[in-house]
């Protein structure tokens, strides 16, 4: 089964996407699973660091909309260094790498 962690800015839009997709029956095609910060005790305040590699060593698909890019321990740091590292998650580096693809939106409305 696939996990996805939803990181805790964007989880009342996590929930909506995850009620279209039960709605829609697309986990009958494909298990998923929503999991929250507070679902596995994971504080909002946890650095960008430390959700990166909960989620790596759980095998979660990270879905975030604020983590920073700038910094020691910011998310574009932590996946170039951890991709970087043979000895850490190798078998996700290719993932790593992946999960640094940002996904373009539509401009959001001010209605």
């Amino acid at each position: 089964m696939i996990a996805i962690l939803a990181d805790h800015n964007i989880e009342g839009q996590a929930e909506l996407l995850w009620g279209t997709l039960v709605t829609e029956g697309w986990l009958e095609l494909c298990p998923v699973e929503l999991v929250l910060f507070a679902d596995i005790g994971l504080s909002p305040e946890s650095s960008d660091r430390a959700v990166w590699r909960l989620a790596q060593e759980r095998r979660m698909i990270l879905l975030t909309d604020n983590r920073s890019q700038r910094g020691e321990d910011s998310l574009e740091q932590t996946i170039r260094e951890e991709a970087s590292r043979p000895d850490r998650f190798a078998e996700n580096a290719g993932y790593a790498r992946l999960g640094r693809t940002r996904v373009h939106t539509t401009p959001k409305n001010d209605w």
